[in-house]
C-alpha cells in the first residue's frame, strides 16, 4: 500500500506514528522499514540507537536514518561516536582502487562463532569504522562537503549513506583520526 496512489500517504502517517512509540527490540526492522519507505518519524528512534549498549547493525542503521532524516541538533550526540573505532563494515578489495563498487566484494566478517580467515596476499583488506560514518553524518547534517574526507561518497536517495563509501585499507587508518581531529578544531563546541 506505500506504493499505491491514494494510500502512500495514509500509510507513512499510520507507519509514522507506530514508529514513534516501537520497542527497542524493534529497532533494526523499525529503522529499515523508515530508511526504506522514506518515513522521517524514524529519526526519533535512531536517537535513541546511538549509544554502545546497542548492537553494531542498529547503530548503524540509526547513523543511515539521521544521515537522511536528521538535522543540526543530531550533530552533538552523533559527535559522541567519533571515539569509537568499532569495525562496522569489513570487505577485501581486489581492483586496487578501494572500492567494491569499483571491484570484486567479498565480505569479511565470518558468522560468531567462526575465526577470521586470512585475506590472500594480494587483496587488500577495507574496513569501515563507527567513527569514520559518525564523521560522515555529521558533516552531512552540517552541510560540509563529505567527499572533502570521504572522497567516494556518493548521496544515496534509499540509504543516505552506504557503507562502502567510506571504506579504507585496514592499514592506512591515520588518515581518519587526522580527518577526525581537523572536524574538531573546527567545530570546538563538539570536542570530547
Amino acid at each position: 500500500y506505500f506504493l499505491k496512489t491514494g494510500y502512500d500517504r495514509c500509510m507513512r502517517a499510520l507507519t509514522g506514528q507506530w514508529i514513534s512509540k516501537t520497542q527497542a527490540s524493534l529497532a533494526n526492522d523499525v529503522l529499515s522499514i523508515s530508511i526504506q519507505r522514506s518515513i522521517p518519524e524514524g529519526a526519533t528512534v535512531a536517537r535513541r540507537h546511538l549509544d554502545a549498549s546497542n548492537d553494531r547493525e542498529t547503530r548503524v542503521l540509526a547513523l543511515q536514518c539521521l544521515s537522511r532524516f536528521g538535522n543540526e541538533g543530531d550533530i552533538a550526540p552523533v559527535s559522541k561516536l567519533l571515539n569509537e573505532e568499532l569495525v562496522v563494515y569489513e570487505f577485501t578489495d581486489q581492483s586496487d582502487i578501494g572500492s567494491p563498487r569499483d571491484g570484486i566484494q567479498e565480505e569479511d566478517i565470518p558468522p560468531p562463532g567462526l575465526d577470521r580467515k586470512p585475506p590472500p596476499r594480494d587483496v587488500r583488506k577495507m574496513i569501515v569504522r563507527l567513527n569514520d560514518l559518525a564523521l560522515a553524518v555529521c558533516m552531512k547534517l552540517g552541510s560540509e562537503d563529505v567527499t572533502a574526507v570521504f572522497p567516494k561518497f556518493q548521496p544515496n536517495e534509499s540509504n543516505g549513506i552506504v557503507l562502502v563509501d567510506f571504506a579504507f585499507p585496514a592499514d592506512d587508518q591515520e588518515y581518519h583520526k587526522l580527518a577526525i581531529a581537523r572536524w574538531r578544531q573546527k567545530h570546538p563546541q563538539f570536542a570530547e
